[in-house]
Order: C-alpha cells, then structure tokens, then sequence
C-alpha cells in the first residue's frame, strides 16, 4: 500500500469520527469542495487528494466549537482555530506533522433579492477589506478577529434590513479563491447521505449545481491528473 493511501485512510477514520459525533450532538454537516468532487465523481478520494474537507453553518459550528476541542484533543489531535496568515480564520483538525487533518469551513446566511454572483462578489469585496484592515491594525487576536469579521460581513453582506430569499455563503473567515463562493438554500437543503471510501455522509441536496460552480466541468480529469498538489 503507498504511502498516499495510507494517509487516505487515516483521514477516512477521522472523517467517521467527526460525522459520528456530529450526529450525536445533533448538528449538521456536509462533505465539500474535493471531499465532496470525491464523493460524486469516484465516491471516495479524489485519487491524488489526501486531506478531508466539510462545511457546517456558523452558529452550529460556534456551539460545539469547545466540544469539538476537547473530543478530539483527547483522540491526541491538535484542534487550530486561526491560521497564521492575517485574517484567514477557520477550524482544523490534525495531527502527525499536520498530514493527518480535515478542515471545518464555516457557512453563513444572508438575505435578499441578489443572485450567487452578486453575493460572491460583496464576500470578495469583504474578505479583501477584512485582510486590508487586520493587516493594518496588526490583529492577530482570535477574538478580535472574530469581531472583525462580524463587523465586514454585516456592512458588505448581511443587511438584516432586506428581504428575500435565503442564500449561504462562505465565510469571509477563510479567503477561497472561487469566484462563486455563494449558494442557494435549495441547493444546500434538505442534505443528503452520499457514499465516501463505503460509508455515508452528509452531502449538499444538489451537490452537481455546487460543484459546477466551484470547478465548473468537474467531471473531466485536469490534464495533470497524476499531480498530487491539482485539487480537482
């Protein structure tokens, strides 16, 4: 067995005890970006892919974020909150030299009469002030970051003045480079079970919408498909 697969495996067994104990806490998750491409193009890993990618809702993700620490801490995991780029904020669970990780990217709603574009575009806007302003006041706080982050997305993004239709996107936390970065909540709810390396997990109820928008034509191998460091 080569070393690559081995270190699937070892990120299989923390993705199982990471939806174990989701459920029993009774909150929501989805596998997402290569984790997800993973699940609907070979269900399992993408062949050169080897950490583990999910998505929760924020205010799920900030309940159980103690809880999420102390289980996996005593499994002998190390549970970071903040990378060490200014302003990138999200949650990883990992150990062994950082090999053996699955990250936690945080989800947030908004409301309005705009389309993914539109939303993407006020989160790029966002997260390039956000980086602008912890640059230039030298934050590094994770508290202060959070509170930053709150006061971008709420003067960008999330006017709780308007009404509309429910959308998600991600968090300004972590700077994807996607250009859609937003969603509809149809497109994300109800979840679904979707298989991954034999077992089941929660996947977006439209997973092919979300994905075209993060890939576009992802079910065609890139041309360096033998490259571990492609994504897709």
């Amino acid at each position: 067995m080569g070393g690559l697969r081995v270190l699937q495996e070892k990120n299989i067994e923390l993705l199982a005890e990471f939806a174990s104990f989701c459920e029993q806490k009774g909150v929501g998750y989805w596998l997402d970006f290569g984790t997800l491409l993973g699940a609907v193009r070979h269900k399992g890993f993408v062949p050169w892919d080897d950490d583990v990618d999910v998505s929760m809702l924020w205010p799920d993700l900030e309940k159980i974020l103690p809880e999420i620490r102390s289980h996996f801490c005593a499994l002998g995991f190390d549970v970071r909150e903040c990378e060490t780029s200014i302003g990138h904020y999200q949650v990883r669970i990992n150990k062994e030299n950082n090999l053996v990780g699955l990250d936690v990217f945080p989800v947030k709603p908004c409301r309005g009469e705009m389309d993914k574009k539109a939303v993407s575009a006020k989160v790029h806007k966002a997260q390039n002030e956000l980086i602008k302003q912890t640059a230039a006041a030298n934050i590094k706080d994770i508290a202060d970051i959070r509170g930053k982050i709150k006061e971008m997305e709420n003067r960008f993004i999330c006017d709780s003045s308007e009404e509309g239709g429910l959308m998600y996107f991600y968090g300004i936390d972590f700077p994807h480079e996607h250009e859609i970065v937003a969603f509809k909540h149809e497109e994300l709810f109800p979840l679904q079970k979707m298989e991954f390396e034999g077992r089941l997990y929660s996947c977006p109820f439209n997973p092919e919408a979300h994905l075209k928008d993060l890939y576009g034509d992802y079910m065609t191998f890139p041309v360096q498909a033998s490259d571990e460091a492609v994504i897709s």
